[in-house]
């Protein structure tokens, strides 16, 4: 999954609106949030920032095989295996 894709999910999963995120951020408006989630390569603190809006922090750690916990979302390169 890509990383706006990851944050579109993670916002979907905390009934947040891009409206309320941009304003949670202090962006000027929605459309900033729009185009960011459209974008492939986001900074890291342009990522965190917009986490720690709805709530959401970023773990890094050792790739794992299989299941994962309920409610982790894993970002990839977003490439078709």
């Amino acid at each position: 999954m890509k990383i706006g894709e990851a944050i579109r999910q993670a916002m979907k999963n905390q009934k947040t609106t891009q409206k309320q995120l941009a304003d949670r951020i202090g962006a000027k408006s929605q459309s900033v949030i729009s185009e960011r989630l459209r974008m492939d390569n986001l900074s890291i603190n342009t990522v965190i920032e917009m986490l720690d809006g709805i709530g959401y922090e970023m773990v890094i750690q050792e790739k794992k095989r299989g299941r994962r916990p309920e409610g982790q979302i894993i970002i990839d390169r977003g490439e078709d295996k």
